[in-house]
């Protein structure tokens, strides 16, 4: 719902075809993919394309990328417009988006382009078994919290 970019990574799916906890296992890099700016034709805005395309109906146009036809959760449109504001306010993409919008409503024919530049000397080995985390729900006793 507030995803810039979607990710991008070769996902081995058969890891999960045996019984026992949920697992997300990649092989090679991890990326991110942004798209373009504003959506197909007949296409739901997703990702960056929220900040951008039909802020006017953003709140409504962020929940129907995650509702759930079939669930009977709602999602609480006073929580997700407080979140547009805060993302706003604190977050330098976003307000880097958010001029993007301003350009594209100043006129149709603007061209223009966003460089996301990262600094680029920080570089990542291949992780440890120290650095390999899991995450079992019920798994966790307050009583034993001193030895953590």
């Amino acid at each position: 719902m507030f995803s810039f970019t979607s990710a991008g990574a070769k996902v081995d799916r058969l890891i999960n075809k045996m019984p026992g906890p949920y697992v997300f296992k990649i092989s090679g890099q991890n990326c991110h993919q942004i798209g373009t700016m504003l959506p197909a034709e007949n296409s739901q805005p997703k990702f960056a394309q929220l900040y951008i395309y039909d802020t006017a109906n953003e709140v409504q146009n962020r929940m129907n990328c995650v509702i759930d036809t079939k669930s009977k959760k709602k999602i609480d449109e006073t929580i997700v417009e407080g979140l547009i504001n805060m993302f706003d306010e604190v977050n330098p993409l976003a307000r880097t988006f958010r001029m993007a919008r301003d350009r594209i409503d100043k006129g149709k024919d603007i061209d223009f382009h966003i460089k996301l530049i990262a600094n680029r000397s920080i570089q990542y080995s291949a992780p440890t078994s120290s650095e390999i985390a899991a995450l079992i729900v019920g798994d966790f006793d307050r009583s034993k919290r001193a030895e953590m």
